[in-house]
């Protein structure tokens, strides 16, 4: 049997993948039973990976740690767009690795000065980012 993408099993004719070859956004199938293996999309935020957990690079890299889950950097968080930015004090948000004061009537906000994730005093938060 040719097992193409595979390799012979102890007990041919059934294949076993190959590990640490990958390609663009897909990694084989570990339990593979045809020939050859199938191609399975990595998960976001890898880009390119060995496996379901295990990511090689990551779609947007910035401030980002892609060995071995793309998990933001230390001194940075993932906010409400996926991105990872600098974590700032209360009352601002970051772009990037900087921080920007929120706008009133936010005490907090996230990807931008107006939406809001909590507000200032005596303003109702609806939900929705709005206050």
């Amino acid at each position: 049997m040719t097992c193409g993408l595979a390799l012979e099993g102890s007990n041919a004719p059934s294949c076993e993948c190959l590990t640490n070859i990958y390609g663009t956004g897909t990694y084989y199938d570990p339990n593979c039973t045809t020939d050859p293996c199938e191609l399975l999309p990595c998960q976001a935020p890898c880009q390119n990976c060995l496996d379901l957990t295990y990511c090689l690079s990551c779609i947007t890299p910035d401030f980002r740690e892609p060995i071995p889950s793309c998990q933001c950097s230390t001194g940075f968080t993932e906010n409400d767009a996926n991105e990872c930015v600098k974590i700032c004090p209360p009352g601002e948000f970051g772009i990037g690795d900087t921080c920007y004061p929120c706008n009133a009537p936010c005490f907090n906000c996230t990807v931008t000065a107006d939406m809001c994730v909590d507000c200032v005093p005596f303003f109702k938060f609806y939900g929705n980012y709005t206050c």
